[in-house]
């Protein structure tokens, strides 16, 4: 470990090094689970405690499938330099490549971690505060990073966004409405209705407003409404009514009602979405799963409903 006894002193210095414009919204995780066999193990980095990218024991166990074949192979050596190159492509990285990759980080110079072929050293390096302005124009103007893969991309444009360089919009806010009747709820289900996702805050209060005093079944009955905020990944099309795509796992209860949702993050392309999906499949035990398009503004839910 170089020196670094604990992941909470490399935590520390991690946290130390993050740019200001970031403090206190990204945060570096990593925890394992001593009383599973081999004190298997989980890291992620997230935003406003939700996860951008994550690293398991799971991609760790893909990771030793794929090992295995390689040294079954006539040349085991040149397989697993490309098992590396596609491990970095997808994300198929575990805990402990995230963890190899924080000490590495750490006992470089920043020049060397922004050209690194680690992905994971390179994203801390994004988001280091010693990247200053005048490397990040570069970055953005030299526009390479748009090669790279979208869970490695996601972090330059949240970078350039938050120090307001070039026209991203990554890390931008969205806020999706839903309204809930309390007395078709019970346990461990919500009686919810998605009715939209809105650019600000103020529309989809108005918009909750506006269901309440006017739509049949919602002015009729005790309803509530709660709104959330999703951060777009991604960049947005400069479209009047843009479109993003969220991810959404459920079970089904023994009354064939939803329960135990999960959603992510709104993503700029279909593309993005369909990645995260099977990085969410991989990370939460769901039964079903879907990628949903939704377009900003735009009410998905327009009708009023009535109780049997």
């Amino acid at each position: 470990m170089n020196g670094y006894r604990s992941w909470g002193e490399l935590n520390k210095r991690l946290s130390e090094l993050l740019c200001d414009s970031l403090k206190g919204r990204i945060t570096y995780f990593l925890t394992r689970y001593h009383k599973v066999h081999n004190s298997y193990g989980r890291a992620s980095i997230r935003l406003d405690g939700k996860e951008l990218v994550s690293f398991s024991w799971f991609e760790h166990h893909l990771q030793e499938d794929d090992y295995g074949r390689a040294w079954r192979s006539t040349d085991p050596e040149a397989e697993w330099k490309k098992l590396k190159a596609e491990w970095n492509e997808s994300g198929t990285l575990g805990d402990m490549d995230f963890l190899e990759a924080v000490t590495v980080f750490l006992d470089q110079p920043i020049e060397a971690s922004l050209q690194s072929n680690d992905y994971i050293v390179r994203v801390l390096a994004v988001l280091d505060r010693r990247t200053g302005k005048r490397t990040l124009r570069r970055l953005c103007e030299e526009g390479a990073y748009g090669n790279l893969p979208q869970w490695i991309r996601q972090f330059y444009e949240l970078r350039f966004t938050y120090e307001g360089i070039g026209d991203h919009q990554s890390g931008r806010e969205l806020f999706r409405l839903r309204i809930t009747d309390p007395q078709l709820s019970y346990h461990d289900y919500s009686e919810s209705f998605d009715i939209g996702i809105f650019s600000t805050e103020d529309e989809a209060r108005e918009t909750a407003e506006y269901y309440l005093n006017n739509v049949s079944g919602f002015c009729d009955y005790p309803c509530t409404y709660s709104i959330e905020k999703k951060v777009i990944c991604g960049i947005l099309p400069k479209d009047n009514d843009p479109c993003v795509w969220m991810v959404i796992g459920w079970d089904t209860n023994d009354d064939f009602d939803e329960i135990n949702v999960i959603e992510s993050e709104c993503f700029a392309d279909e593309a993005q979405a369909n990645n995260a999906l099977i990085r969410m499949k991989k990370a939460y035990p769901r039964e079903d799963w879907a990628v949903n398009c939704l377009t900003v503004g735009k009410c998905d839910w327009q009708e009023g409903f009535v109780r049997d």
